[in-house]
């Protein structure tokens, strides 16, 4: 060992900067194959149903792991951002390899990733298991260690094959390595077992335009857009993908419904700052839409917006650009081509 990180030959030196960001994250063991999951799913909303957000839990040992009423506890603690009370309840432990695990799993989830690491390692030490080994995997994607991610994954699937957790990891790193076959069958496996888990849908659609199957494409990322407004819950990442993919199609009506959604979760949220990379790039995004649909003086409404939220937005001031020259606004266009130039 050397720092609590196992030893891998070909990883360069670490380098700490949180999960791989969800839009872009390039985040199974069968091969998927056969009719779209789609039209094999419930088109129903079910309030309620815990497959719908499954993946989005990928810190925490799943509630089969849970082997006593304290674990129970803890993982409700934890799960519920209570730190302090895990961190009590989890010292009433006997040191053990169940003791390390949560300790790691609370750890992880504060962000204090390689002593959450060490913790892991500890309980694989004493007794290995596909849970442990999930949560390393966790930790090493926080590291972006992919090497590391990937051997813990495969220790993981060799445990047991059907942890739906380790292979949604598997489908996330697949993506991130352009691996975009196998992360299909891999997402294609998570959602045989939690069928309705927006993430994995997201990312099979996602997987799938990336391959230029277009058509299956656009009918996994509606499900997970309809997942999405069952449940009433944000992630403008979805809305968004399915209107680039319309719009690129030349579908242009249903473009506009699912950005001006996208922009809809972008602004929602307890901190407005949040998601101001994804408001303005759906912003820009609906802006083009409406032009297509006639709509200029809405189109500029939206690039306007999108700068005033991020002057460095080089595609708003582009367009915008554009649009004033169009119209015979010579010195805003002059304006808008120079920022656009001073923020390439």
């Amino acid at each position: 060992m050397d720092g609590g990180l196992r030893e891998s030959s070909g990883v360069g030196g670490f380098t700490a900067r949180g999960l791989v960001d969800i839009a872009t994250v390039a985040l199974a063991a069968v091969l998927w194959m056969g009719p779209p999951l789609w039209s094999e799913a419930k088109n129903s909303c079910v309030q309620g149903d815990s497959s719908a957000a499954f993946s989005t839990l990928l810190g925490l040992p799943p509630a089969q792991a849970v082997q006593s009423p304290l674990e129970a506890e803890i993982r409700e603690g934890i799960s519920e951002k209570d730190f302090a009370r895990a961190a009590e309840l989890v010292k009433r432990m006997e040191p053990s390899a169940d003791y390390w695990l949560w300790n790691g799993a609370l750890l992880l989830q504060q962000g204090k990733t390689f002593k959450s690491i060490r913790s892991l390692e500890e309980s694989a030490r004493i007794r290995d298991t596909s849970s442990v080994e999930t949560l390393l995997a966790v930790g090493y994607l926080l590291l972006n260690q992919r090497v590391l991610m990937q051997d813990a994954l495969r220790a993981a699937l060799q445990f047991d094959p059907r942890n739906a957790i380790a292979l949604h990891l598997q489908g996330r790193l697949d993506f991130m390595t352009a691996n975009y076959e196998r992360a299909i069958s891999d997402f294609g496996a998570v959602l045989a077992i939690e069928p309705n888990d927006y993430l994995s849908w997201y990312y099979l659609g996602l997987s799938e335009w990336r391959l230029a199957r277009n058509d299956s494409a656009h009918n996994h990322l509606l499900r997970a857009v309809e997942v999405l407004n069952c449940h009433h819950w944000d992630f403008s990442q979805a809305p968004l993908t399915l209107g680039k993919l319309e719009f690129d199609s030349g579908v242009f009506d249903p473009a506009f419904t699912h950005v001006n959604l996208a922009v809809e979760m972008a602004q929602r949220g307890a901190d407005p700052t949040e998601n101001l990379d994804q408001l303005s790039e759906a912003l820009v995004l609906r802006g083009k839409i409406e032009t297509r649909l006639g709509h200029q003086h809405d189109a500029e409404r939206d690039w306007q917006q999108a700068v005033q939220l991020d002057p460095r937005q080089e595609s708003a001031w582009y367009l915008l650009s554009q649009l004033y020259q169009h119209q015979g606004r010579t010195v805003e266009a002059a304006n808008a081509l120079r920022e656009f130039q001073e923020n390439q």
